[in-house]
């Protein structure tokens, strides 16, 4: 994704294809100095009863420091 906005997807056959067990998507966001990245996020699917959900989660970082700052865990 180049720009000032966008879609991110957990992979490049969303929609077309499941997402696979014990697969691990990662993805960095770099604003240009004075600028925020906000992010909104429209569906997050996860396996088995929400209540016990043990491996489907989404972490968000500010790494503006040495030691990056979990700012949400979903």
């Amino acid at each position: 994704m180049q720009g000032f906005s966008g879609v991110i997807y957990s992979h490049s056959l969303y929609g077309r294809a499941p997402y696979n067990a014990s697969r691990n998507c990662f993805m960095m966001l770099i604003a240009p100095l004075g600028y925020r990245i906000r992010l909104k996020v429209l569906e997050f699917d996860v396996n088995g009863n929400n209540s016990s959900c043990e491996k489907d989660t989404l972490h968000v970082f500010d790494v503006s420091s040495v030691v990056g700052v979990t700012m949400s865990v979903i």
